[in-house]
């Protein structure tokens, strides 16, 4: 149901009071009457307001001015004279309405969203510069047409709002510059078609003005320990959102729009799930009521129609989600799950709102760090500004983009965008989420975790969301806090105490290591480290968990890495990486230069190695042979192909060839095998 009419009152030049009011509910053509007084143009909207509430036709002005009104004296027979039909003139206002609700209101151009943007425009850019030259009734020149565009984009007294709103001082970036500039061209010639506007030039000849605003200098992308680092300053809450932009890629309104009901986990044994992207939460949204335009908290639909999509869920992140559900969505009596609730949980009002503290703690945070944006050209890391969710989706897609061997279009889709331009790419290529390609882009995601975050992503905080602030969770908070504090989520302040805070030279006491080792691994991620206040160094002033520390050292040992084996078996690290890399073995990520070895992948290195040992006691490799006969190994080659020396049927790991010991002992005893040449053939 429409809001009722009451209708408008506007003072014009002259002195004189419009007064305006839509014909019918729902249409937006209106209808004007001029009076010489404010009070009789509001008691003529009050009767007309009336009027069409009971369904009655519009009052004439004369039911307001009356008899005593002088215009209604009327005029002697004799002085009787045929006046020409007064031409209207339609004023700024008038002009900017009708193209608004032409384009945006019965268009529906660009949704509502853009609608309640292009509104704003108009009455803070558009509708200021154009009244005092043609509500006035004089011709626009070209040179303050130009100047005016010139003014927005550099530093002005055209930035200075009248009434309530933003203020950007350094004048508009050229983007939304040339988004003014069409709003008004378009205005113009409409007032030019309808209005009888004098614009003597052709303002499609004038040249649109560099902004002299500067561009923000790109920043360098967030690793995944450095978020890490964040998340530890946030609850459990932030934390969902937080990774979900990180990990998935996602825009943060897209994050607050999904439900738990949208994601399924495929049970195929990799722990990964599918999650359906095709709302919008988080704020406050505009969409069409018929031709009004209301406010709502939940919007189907996505920024753009191809940003909707299947989505493929790491597993890491997918059993993030899963405790999630546990703590938040599932009742502690039924056991049941609400699958229509949000999967990031509402705090304050039921499944509203959430972005702006969001953006609030990820600075917050972020700032407790000591983790900051920084430029990426030069070796000054200079800090430009706190992160914001954009970077975390940034991130992500510059973390894909530099892996190698990833499908460029399977990348696009896992990240939200079109598959390409054209129509082929627009209209006819649909999504897979089970393709071999976007399962390559998902694992690539993993593996990045998994050398990160070899703990996973929960990470474990001291912040609660229970309090006053959270009202919504508050009522659970015994409940909640219990299940937090059993995933391991959520550290109580008896917690804290009992796990400190540890320098680097205690880690390196505690874990019997050197602390530059230690400083090593925090680099790497393999231990997770908060930074500290100290100076004097990278990493030098990190502080480390107690209990941190500990669950990378009982980790730690029941791994098997690349180097223990070498320490093990005594053959070196790069014999041991060359067969991985020569018998496709698999390995497991554990940070910089570090690989840990699956159970399989230790046996069957333990069974190259005892082959190598089998043939070097039966055997000598076509070098060592050489070397004992004192010729060269492509002798040995050919006295084992003319069967003077007897070649064993295996190879090496390293594809080593070699000969019996006995063959090589007869050899020696007989010198001439090892000199007699192969006779030559006829006709040579």
């Amino acid at each position: 149901m429409g809001r009722a009419l009451t209708g408008s009152v506007v003072s014009r030049p002259g002195g004189r009071f419009q007064a305006s009011i839509r014909v019918a509910p729902g249409n937006p053509a209106r209808h004007y009457e001029l009076f010489d007084t404010k009070a009789q143009a509001t008691a003529w909207c009050a009767l007309a307001a009336s009027n069409l509430a009971e369904g009655l036709p519009l009052p004439s002005r004369d039911v307001v001015l009356g008899k005593s009104d002088p215009s209604r004296t009327a005029r002697p027979k004799s002085q009787t004279v045929v006046a020409p039909q007064p031409r209207v003139r339609l004023t700024v206002e008038q002009v900017t309405d009708a193209w608004f609700h032409e384009v945006y209101i019965d268009g529906r151009s660009g949704g509502a969203d853009r609608a309640n943007t292009v509104r704003a425009m108009l009455n803070r850019r558009v509708a200021p510069f154009l009244q005092p030259i043609f509500d006035k009734g004089r011709p626009m020149t070209r040179e303050e047409y130009r100047t005016y565009l010139g003014d927005l984009g550099r530093p002005s007294d055209v930035h200075v709002p009248q009434r309530r709103g933003p203020r950007t001082a350094e004048g508009l970036s050229q983007d939304t510059l040339s988004d003014v500039r069409r709003c008004l061209d378009a205005v113009i010639k409409l007032g030019m078609a309808t209005a009888g506007w004098e614009v003597p030039f052709d303002v499609a000849d004038v040249r649109t003005p560099r902004s002299r605003r500067k561009a923000s200098p790109k920043a360098a992308s967030l690793s995944l320990t450095e978020v890490a680092q964040i998340a530890e300053h946030m609850h459990a809450v932030h934390q969902v959102t937080l990774w979900t932009c990180r990990i998935l890629t996602l825009r943060l309104g897209e994050a607050y729009g999904m439900r738990v009901g949208d994601l399924m986990p495929l049970g195929d044994g990799s722990g990964r799930g599918l999650l359906w992207l095709h709302a919008q939460g988080g704020r406050k949204f505009h969409e069409f009521d018929g031709d009004e335009v209301v406010r709502t908290n939940f919007k189907e639909g996505m920024k753009h129609a191809y940003s909707e999509r299947m989505q493929l869920v790491p597993d890491p992140l997918m059993r993030l989600y899963d405790h999630v559900i546990d703590v938040f969505h599932t009742d502690p009596l039924s056991g049941r799950v609400d699958q229509t609730a949000r999967l990031v949980p509402a705090m304050v009002v039921g499944d509203a709102g959430g972005q702006e503290t969001f953006r609030l703690a990820l600075k917050s945070a972020a700032k407790a760090a000591g983790v900051s944006t920084v430029t990426i050209n030069g070796f000054d890391r200079q800090e430009l500004r706190l992160p914001n969710p954009k970077d975390l989706r940034a991130s992500a897609v510059t973390d894909l983009e530099w892996v190698p061997g990833l499908d460029p279009t399977a990348l696009r889709r896992f990240a939200g965008h079109a598959p390409g331009t054209d129509v082929h790419a627009l209209h006819y290529v649909a999504d897979q989420p089970f393709n071999e390609k976007i399962v390559q882009v998902c694992q690539a995601m993993e593996n990045l975790i998994m050398r990160a975050l070899p703990n996973g992503l929960m990470v474990p905080t001291v912040r609660k969301c229970t309090t006053g602030s959270q009202p919504l969770l508050q009522v659970r908070a015994d409940d909640i806090e219990t299940r937090l504090r059993q995933h391991g989520w959520l550290l109580m302040e008896a917690d804290a105490l009992g796990d400190p805070w540890l320098t680097i030279d205690e880690v390196a006491e505690l874990l019997g290591q050197a602390p530059t080792t230690i400083r090593r691994w925090t680099r790497e991620g393999r231990i997770h480290a908060s930074p500290g206040n100290a100076r004097g160094g990278t990493h030098r002033g990190h502080k480390i968990r107690r209990s941190a520390a500990l669950a990378f050292a009982e980790l730690d040992d029941q791994r098997v890495s690349l180097a223990d084996l070498e320490e093990r078996t005594g053959v070196s690290y790069h014999r041991l990486y060359n067969w991985i890399r020569r018998f496709d073995l698999s390995v497991e990520p554990g940070g910089e230069r570090l690989l840990f070895l699956p159970p399989e992948t230790v046996t069957e290195i333990e069974r190259l190695i005892a082959l190598e040992t089998g043939l070097q006691k039966v055997g000598m490799s076509f070098a060592e042979a050489a070397t004992k006969l004192g010729v060269q190994s492509r002798t040995i080659d050919s006295r084992a192909r003319m069967g003077t020396l007897d070649e064993l049927p295996n190879c090496g790991p390293d594809g080593t060839r070699y000969v019996s010991r006995k063959s090589v002992q007869r050899a020696i005893a007989q010198p001439e095998l090892m000199t007699r040449r192969r006779p030559k053939r006829r006709g040579r």
